[in-house]
């Protein structure tokens, strides 16, 4: 059976993403490029992907600093992004509830109503 078929017979649908799915978007957290050209300080420090700074203490200028770039980046980015683009041109006028993990609004972003969005680990968007 075909995702299409399958969604056609549906009444409603449950959406369940996490970093699977923002890394199949295209935000890949270990992309060593695009670190260097957003945290350069941070790059010249010997670090060279997002994922290391999990956890990772750093004095609270350079925290703030790759704090303020990274959600910037990740949650306010304007353009729409085809893979969220094409989940909610699957979806349609379906009933349907979005359950992420994902903190970077995408879903929002790409034209999921918020309402049916939840987000139990938070968004980003709280730090602007």
């Amino acid at each position: 059976m075909t995702l299409e078929r399958w969604l056609d017979e549906a009444d409603r649908v449950l959406i369940a993403a996490g970093a699977g799915l923002l890394a199949a978007a295209g935000y890949d957290y270990s992309d060593a490029e695009r670190f260097a050209e957003l945290f350069p300080v941070l790059h010249g420090k010997g670090l060279w992907a997002r994922f290391q700074l999990i956890g990772l203490p750093l004095p609270p200028r350079l925290l703030w600093g790759y704090w303020s770039v990274h959600v910037d980046d990740i949650r306010f980015g304007e353009e729409p992004n085809p893979v969220y683009t094409r989940l909610r041109q699957l979806v349609g006028t379906r009933d349907h509830f979005v359950l992420t993990s994902n903190v970077d609004g995408l879903f929002a972003r790409n034209g999921f109503d918020e309402e049916r969005v939840w987000t139990p680990q938070g968004d980003y968007g709280r730090y602007r």
